[in-house]
């Protein structure tokens, strides 16, 4: 029980520093190292206290052995897959989705899953909205020009980004957390000042949704408004039976907002935007990876490796077609690309599992339930951004746990006979336990996050050796010696590679140049650094010129670098 009332205590926090932690004044990318290192050793930790559970509370069992079953997936996949195992492990450069990420994502759900209870769920409402409103500050900030860093290397400096450095992620938890307030009013038992304030908060939320400028924000407020407003319907005495009609229009409002974003309508569409079109794009591509590649896919994280292969004639005649991604913008997608069927099916019943525990929960509800209201947010949050934008750590954290406490929550244990909410009586059993010390648990789950930090903290370090290293005023040797620290990228050493040949080391640059070819063979990066040197020998000119007309097939996309 004490693991249980720790991990319930610690992990919403854990979560909400993973959102806003960034390091803008150390590392190249101020976002994703630092999350992925957070999230690495505390996942850790939390597996530690797994293991010093009692076997008797490690329920339900299925779904545990399915989240299981999908880690043993995920490390074939490494294992086998022909990519650099080290980038793998670490992922792409900006996204950092590979191999501990997803492991970690699986711990946290997994624990959540074990520990979850109504007191878990409150907590989780509680810190969302805290360090929410964390992030919307800094947002704020960042539209009113007085961002205390200026240096972003982003398109998006006059929208609010927040601590995602995207307006489009920024815009999604937003959403979230504005739901998750707007709930409240549906508690009739709240005072009217509190109602008043709820209001305030989500004002105040719509207000950075739309700074952000983005549409995704205000999708996800959409779905989830649409879902409250049904809530209200069926606890109310008066709306019960308007609840099935009300159902039956927000399907058809649903559907019809899906067929006209993709233009199949015969009116000109409202919702339409060339991202969209962009998007068709990066699903096709991922389509076409896990289709070829059915049972190991291209590798963790290795989609921006892939890309310029996979994508169509299409999207390589487009007017952007230099630019290219390292996501699908879809996490079913990604995962089929990433480890091919295998790997889309799990991630897929993880996910129709939950939906499915999720429904029967609300069957259950009949009146107002804090619980039931967060949970249902968190996950049609996550759910519908996971479909049209690329993964971030910030958000995703969320949406695994919130998974967890779905599959793990016993509805007949929270939910009497007739639909009541009996979670206060067990709320109140775990506050009057709370108080007591658990030097235990504490313990191993020091140990643990050590243990975990040991291995995911490297890339950070690196990242930040690297900036202090090759960029600035720097020798060549500093700038050579950077560039080899591990754990290695193909593409900081391409990186350092080229500067140093824009300085005149010509020597260092090629050896760079050479061992970043040999160390990631499918680094299109790498291979452009070499192709766009005319110092070469033929011989090696001509390995250039093939591998990089092997990873981009059109030639015409091809453009040396200046």
């Amino acid at each position: 029980m004490h693991s249980k009332i720790f991990s319930s205590a610690i992990i919403p926090h854990i979560c909400g520093i993973i959102t806003i932690s960034y390091t803008p004044f150390a590392t190249i990318d101020p976002t994703s190292p630092i999350k992925m290192a957070l999230i690495g050793a505390f996942a850790f930790g939390f597996l530690f206290v797994l293991f010093i559970t009692n076997p008797s509370e490690l329920k339900p069992k299925y779904e545990i052995l399915l989240l299981l079953i999908f880690c043993i997936n995920l490390l074939l996949v490494w294992i086998f897959s022909q990519e650099t195992k080290t980038e793998q492990f670490y992922g792409t450069i900006g996204r950092n989705f590979g191999l501990l990420t997803q492991i970690s994502l699986v711990i946290f759900c997994s624990v959540s899953v074990v520990f979850s209870s109504s007191n878990f769920i409150l907590k989780l409402k509680k810190t969302v909205v805290i360090y929410g409103f964390i992030n919307l500050i800094y947002g704020t900030l960042q539209v009113m020009g007085e961002d205390f860093y200026n240096n972003w290397d982003t398109t998006f400096v006059n929208s609010a980004r927040g601590f995602f450095a995207n307006p489009n992620q920024y815009s999604s938890f937003a959403a979230m957390i504005g739901l998750i307030s707007i709930s409240n009013l549906l508690d009739s038992k709240r005072k009217l000042s509190e109602h008043l304030g709820t209001v305030s908060f989500f004002t105040f939320t719509v207000m950075n949704i739309y700074f952000a400028k983005s549409v995704q924000g205000f999708v996800i407020l959409g779905a989830g408004l649409a879902i409250l407003f049904l809530f209200f319907l069926r606890q109310s005495f008066w709306g019960k039976k308007y609840f099935f009609g009300a159902s039956c229009v927000m399907v058809f409002l649903a559907l019809t907002a899906i067929l006209d974003i993709f233009q199949k309508l015969p009116w000109k569409s409202f919702l339409y935007s060339s991202t969209i079109e962009a998007r068709g794009d990066y699903w096709r591509a991922g389509i076409s990876m896990g289709s070829d590649n059915p049972l190991t896919g291209v590798g963790l994280d290795r989609y921006l490796e892939w890309y310029r292969i996979y994508r169509d004639a299409t999207t390589a005649s487009r007017p952007g077609a230099g630019e290219v991604s390292n996501s699908a913008h879809n996490h079913f997608i990604d995962y089929f690309a990433f480890g091919g069927y295998p790997l889309l099916v799990l991630y897929s019943v993880i996910q129709l599992l939950a939906l499915i525990k999720l429904f029967r929960i609300i069957k259950l509800q009949k009146e107002y339930s804090s619980e039931l209201n967060v949970l249902t947010i968190i996950f049609t949050a996550y759910t519908l951004q996971s479909l049209i934008s690329p993964f971030h750590i910030g958000i995703a954290i969320w949406g695994w746990v919130a998974t967890g406490l779905i599959l793990g929550w016993n509805p007949e244990k929270n939910f009497d006979k007739v639909g009541k909410n009996t979670a206060s009586r067990f709320h109140e059993g775990n506050l009057q336990r709370k108080t007591q010390i658990m030097p235990k648990q504490i313990s191993v789950f020091t140990i643990g996050v050590l243990v975990g930090a040991l291995i995911s903290t490297p890339y950070l370090i690196q990242d930040a050796r690297f900036r202090q290293g090759v960029y600035g005023d720097r020798t060549y040797s500093e700038m050579y010696t950077a560039a080899y620290g591990w754990p290695k990228s193909a593409t900081r050493m391409s990186q350092a590679s080229w500067k140093l040949y824009m300085r005149g080391s010509k020597d260092k640059s090629l050896l760079l140049a050479l061992d970043a070819v040999k160390y990631s063979p499918n680094n299109y990066y790498a291979w452009l650094v070499l192709y766009s040197r005319p110092d070469l020998t033929k011989e090696l000119t001509e390995e250039a010129k093939r591998n990089i007309n092997r990873l981009e097939p059109r030639p015409k996309n091809i453009k040396k670098l200046q």
